[in-house]
């Protein structure tokens, strides 16, 4: 088990809407609304968190509050079929055609609440916790699949014709066609939050810097980066992962084994990650959102 890091150069900060964004080292903190989740479709960002809110952005520097839209918090919002779904508390689904300008409810066949949802081969997979696992064609009737598990399931991803969702206690179910469900085995217990694939392989993220890797979605590896907060989301772009989390930890690598920290100068969690023209955008607590064209140098501001 390999659990390596490199510490890099330390990462420049340059803020453009204030220095209550957390920059420059200052004790100012944010005041604007979290949020949990983050997608890109259709050339527009929508982002979902607290109070049921939505804000939407054709840059990822300037966003629209487009107002709540349930009684509770939106945690997970994906894009697919030309229309965005979002989930949150107590099972709520609701979807938007028109780039999240305005959203219907979906019928959903829970009440428990969801953590997350992902897009591919024409489907999307809503999770939640107590082991829930929700399948729809198009984000509005859900159906209930069988995960095999009681665990608490906060992420979702798609890619190489694989659904992947990781859960509390180590948990790793892959499927490929969102009907039947398998349980991977992992030696470990960590709580994993959020799961990405690229450059040949899949990476799974979680509590207090734990990262298992995996080249096929069946056999994973610790690669965990000992002693660091929580990391709450990886993606893969540009040739590289870029993983973030509580208190604004950065970590970046080529190909998920070694890893290069970064330093954001905020103390703020940092929650969706997503890609839009060209460029990273992550959005977290308190408002904060941030920038980046190599997902190592980062610019932002607060809602």
């Amino acid at each position: 088990m390999n659990r390596l890091i490199e510490r890099g150069l330390v990462v420049a900060v340059v803020c453009i809407m204030g220095c209550s964004a957390g920059c420059g080292g200052g004790d100012s903190t944010p005041s604007g609304p979290t949020q949990f989740g983050l997608a890109a479709g259709n050339g527009r960002l929508v982002s979902v968190g607290v109070d049921g809110g939505v804000w939407t952005s054709s840059t990822g520097g300037g966003w629209d509050d487009e107002g709540s839209v349930i009684d509770g918090t939106l945690y997970g919002v994906a894009f697919g079929r030309d229309r965005f779904v979002a989930v949150g508390s107590r099972g709520s689904i609701v979807y938007s055609t028109n780039n999240g300008s305005s959203w219907a409810r979906g019928e959903s066949p829970t009440g428990n609440q969801l953590q997350d949802v992902a897009f591919g081969d024409g489907r999307f997979v809503a999770v939640g916790q107590g082991g829930v696992l929700l399948v729809s064609v198009d984000g509005e009737r859900w159906v209930t699949a069988d995960s095999g598990t009681s665990q608490d399931l906060l992420g979702a991803t798609w890619a190489e014709g694989l659904f992947v969702v990781v859960g509390n206690a180590g948990v790793i179910l892959t499927s490929m066609d969102a009907v039947s469900w398998t349980t991977e085995k992992t030696e470990v217990e960590l709580d994993l939050r959020d799961v990405a694939y690229g450059g040949g392989a899949y990476l799974a993220v979680g509590a207090a810097g734990g990262v298992l890797r995996s080249e096929d979605g069946e056999t994973w590896d610790d690669v965990s980066i000992l002693s660091v907060p929580n990391i709450n989301t990886v993606l893969y772009e540009l040739g590289i992962f870029v993983l973030m989390g509580d208190a604004g930890s950065l970590y970046t690598s080529p190909d998920g084994s070694k890893f290069l920290a970064g330093n954001l100068q905020t103390a703020e969690a940092f929650h969706g990650l997503a890609f839009h023209v060209n460029n990273f955008v992550v959005v977290g607590s308190n408002g904060i959102f941030r920038q980046s064209f190599d997902g190592r140098t980062w610019f932002g501001g607060v809602l």
